[in-house]
């Protein structure tokens, strides 16, 4: 199984829906609830790392591989903001919530998250 979707992220609109998206994938591929609630959060602070990054959109690449891995890339650079505390705490709930978290950075900045979670 392999599932992607690329949202614009200038306004947080479209965060319900990318939200209900992983919700139903993580529930297709057998997670309880308290897992798919922290793929949810994992999911969202990535995308919230990227656009204080100043990415306009991000495409999100789900993918069978020991449980459920996400690859949320960034998409259209532009002004970052320079909120390192709160990237801080999105990283540190990226590492509480899920069993793998690998980030690519480009110039210093997070480029690209990817998250595994097992069953």
């Amino acid at each position: 199984m392999k599932f992607s979707m690329t949202v614009p992220m200038q306004t947080n609109e479209y965060m319900l829906t990318v939200r209900l998206a992983v919700g139903a994938i993580c529930e297709a591929k057998g997670f309880d609830i308290d897992s798919a609630e922290d793929y949810k959060v994992s999911v969202n602070e990535s995308i919230l790392i990227l656009q204080r990054g100043g990415y306009r959109g991000v495409t999100l690449v789900f993918e069978e591989e020991n449980g459920l891995k996400v690859t949320v890339s960034g998409e259209e650079k532009g002004e970052s903001e320079k909120d390192e505390i709160e990237n801080e705490i999105s990283y540190a709930l990226l590492g509480a919530l899920v069993d793998e978290v690998a980030v690519e950075r480009e110039n210093g900045a997070a480029k690209r998250i990817v998250l595994n979670k097992s069953l």
